[in-house]
C-alpha cells in the first residue's frame, strides 16, 4: 500500500497544493459529469485510483465505479461475506497491491454475534481475497 492518506496528509487537511485548474474564478462553472445512485447513504470519503472509485454505503454495499463514466464495475453486499446481518463499512477503503480493503462494523449494529472484520477484495473483480476478525464483540 502507498503511504498517502485519504485526507491528503497526516493532518487530514484534504489540501491539494498541486491543483491549479480549479479556483475561485472558475469553480462556479463546474457541472455534474455523472452521479451514482447507491442503495443507502454514503458517509465515507471515496477512495480513487487511476480508473475506479471505491465507496461503501449504509445499506451494506461496497461499490467499484468507473471514474470516467460512473458505471458500476462491481458491488458486494457485505453481510453476504461476513455473515453478520446489517454489517457495513463506514470508512474510506484502503487501496493497494490490487486490493480494496474495508473494515466492517460487525455486530454493533446487529446485536450479538461477531465483531468487526477486515476484508480484502480484488480491485478488478470484487472477489474476496482474504478476511480476518478484527475484534470480538
Amino acid at each position: 500500500m502507498n503511504g498517502a492518506t485519504q485526507g491528503g496528509d497526516r493532518e487530514n487537511t484534504r489540501s491539494q497544493p498541486s491543483e491549479h485548474r480549479l479556483g475561485v474564478g472558475n469553480v462556479n462553472r463546474l457541472t455534474v459529469k455523472w452521479a451514482l445512485t447507491t442503495a443507502g447513504d454514503v458517509s465515507a470519503t471515496p477512495a480513487v485510483d487511476a480508473d475506479t472509485v471505491y465507496v461503501p454505503d449504509w445499506a451494506s454495499y461496497l461499490y467499484a465505479v468507473n471514474r470516467s463514466n460512473g458505471n458500476v464495475r462491481w458491488s458486494v453486499y457485505l453481510p453476504s461475506v461476513t455473515g453478520v446481518p446489517m454489517d457495513k463499512a463506514r470508512a474510506t477503503p484502503a487501496l493497494g497491491d490490487g486490493k480494496v480493503i474495508v473494515g466492517t462494523q460487525g455486530s454493533i449494529l446487529a446485536g450479538g454475534g461477531p465483531g468487526g472484520q477486515v476484508l480484502a477484495f480484488g480491485k478488478a473483480t470484487g472477489a474476496l481475497v482474504w478476511r480476518t476478525q478484527a475484534d470480538s464483540p
